[in-house]
């Protein structure tokens, strides 16, 4: 098939989605998709009690129903993640060999937890000591999709990517001796990555579905709808296959050139920049890289272990010079009627430490001003680390947001004007820049035609201890109706030799 050409829109730009991309160990996964070559192994609903052929380790009957709603398990209190090896009502089945052929197990959960690492997992299961789950888990104050690999009680978190739903869809791809971990919610009809590992055993398997960590004394029920396990005729590409380019940069190298998106380099690049050690002779010890990946998406990575001072490191995609088909900066606020942001984008931890944000940024200023710096930064923070925002004091038409006040108490020449997305978190299909531009304008006492948008940025500021990555599937900005779309898949881009 022919790629099209980078030039042209899509037949609706507003509705398009951008194929998928790989990573090599950027957990960045293809998925694969069930056709008429699949072989159905196991399509259960827990409607009989018990259902034929599963199995139970450490059963609590009082902890367990199923029925048409499906089966519904109690979140005890009990753990598999390490040695302690002592969660109840894990349930088991056997599957084939993945070595013969490649598997899908899928299965749709719900869950509410409200205690720190509460979960509810779907697992590639050999023994208590030796699995990979893949489930939805409370992790510091924020809903998630978490990948774990576990052999012989060492344990390894493979992702971390906020969730956006109490209901999520999740799928393990087994093929050879590799693994890969995917979900979707009501808001992505398309499956989106969180990891890919090593199979961590040999030997007869299991599919297992099981609930822990629930908190004393509360009583939590998690409810699994069905467990699916089909054959696939497809096997994975190599991961490797669809990176194009991607460049890094650590402490003592220069900063490395901008990595331009084919199609679109008048206006958009990503950046990895950090700040140098705020002391004389104090050392930095991080990595930033940004990747171009052959379908045209993008993204960022950072590993933040020590850098001097409070300064956080900035890794992004920075809209810049306007270009043919770019986004005219300066933009005047009372030029246009409408500018909104159409998103597919996923941030993804490998360590639950550390403190980072990810969001737009825009850059403000106030034309004919006298005062020096009178310049403002919106901020849009769709994704941070710690407990939800709950004050909602601000509504774009798709979502609410809190309004956190500046860090002086009052807007002053030179503040950040934030908005921090209420509720569950994860980037939202859509964002009302231009709600957003007028409110803080508003907040900041400016006038529209007084105010113009100078810089608009995608990106994660990151602090020490912070590691992780954000894989761009979409960012485009319509501008009055008028789409300018930052991925497109570039006829030109190649694998990199």
């Amino acid at each position: 098939m022919t790629p099209q050409d980078p030039r042209l829109p899509s037949p609706d730009p507003t509705e398009r989605r951008p194929r998928w991309a790989r990573l090599p160990r950027c957990l960045l996964l293809c998925p694969l998709v069930a056709g008429a070559a699949d072989d159905l192994i196991l399509d259960e609903r827990f409607h009989a009690a018990p259902p034929s052929g599963w199995r139970w380790e450490r059963e609590e009957a009082a902890a367990w129903r199923s029925g048409p709603q499906g089966l519904e398990l109690r979140v005890l209190p009990g753990n598999l993640w390490g040695r302690a090896n002592n969660a109840r009502n894990v349930w088991l089945h056997p599957v084939p060999d993945p070595a013969i052929q490649p598997l899908e197990i899928t299965t749709h959960v719900h869950h509410r937890p409200t205690g720190q690492w509460e979960q509810v997992n779907l697992a590639w299961y050999y023994d208590a000591s030796s699995m990979v789950k893949l489930g939805q888990e409370l992790v510091s104050g924020k809903l998630s999709v978490v990948m774990g690999r576990e052999e012989g009680d060492k344990t390894r978190t493979i992702g971390i990517v906020p969730l956006d739903a109490t209901s999520v869809e999740l799928r393990l791809l087994v093929a050879g001796k590799r693994i890969q971990g995917q979900y979707r919610t009501a808001l992505w009809p398309d499956w989106r990555e969180v990891g890919d590992c090593e199979l961590p055993g040999v030997g007869p398997a299991h599919v297992s579905v099981h609930a822990y960590q629930g908190p004393p004394g509360t009583e939590h029920w998690a409810r699994i709808e069905r467990v699916v396990v089909r054959r696939l005729a497809a096997t994975p590409e190599p991961l490797e296959s669809r990176v194009h380019l991607q460049r890094s940069w650590k402490p003592g190298q220069a900063p490395p050139p901008p990595l331009p998106v084919p199609g679109h380099a008048p206006f958009l690049r990503v950046i990895s920049q950090a700040p140098l050690p705020a002391t004389a002779g104090a050392k930095a010890d991080f990595e930033n890289s940004a990747f171009l990946c052959r379908d045209g998406s993008y993204g960022w990575t950072w590993d933040r272990r020590a850098v001097p001072g409070e300064q956080p490191t900035f890794v992004g995609a920075l809209l810049e010079a306007p270009g043919p088909a770019g986004l005219p900066l300066p933009l005047a606020l009372d030029r246009f009627k409408s500018l909104e942001a159409h998103l597919d984008v996923i941030t993804r931890l490998d360590v639950d430490r550390g403190q980072h944000r990810l969001g737009i940024e825009l850059d403000l200023e106030k034309v004919g001003s006298a005062i020096p710096g009178a310049a403002h930064r919106l901020r849009i923070e769709f994704d941070w680390q710690g407990a939800e925002a709950t004050a909602a004091e601000f509504d774009d038409g798709f979502r609410r947001y809190a309004r956190p006040a500046p860090a002086t108490g009052e807007i002053t020449p030179g503040s950040v004007i934030a908005y921090r997305l209420s509720g569950l978190r994860g980037v939202p299909p859509r964002a009302n820049l231009r709600a957003f531009l007028i409110d803080a304008a508003e907040r900041a006492g400016w006038r529209p035609e007084e105010t113009v948008v100078r810089r608009l940025r995608l990106g994660t500021e990151a602090w020490n201890g912070s590691k992780g990555r954000v894989h761009v599937r979409r960012f485009d900005l319509i501008l009055d109706g008028r789409p300018i779309v930052s991925v497109l898949p570039p006829p030109a881009i190649r694998p990199a030799p």
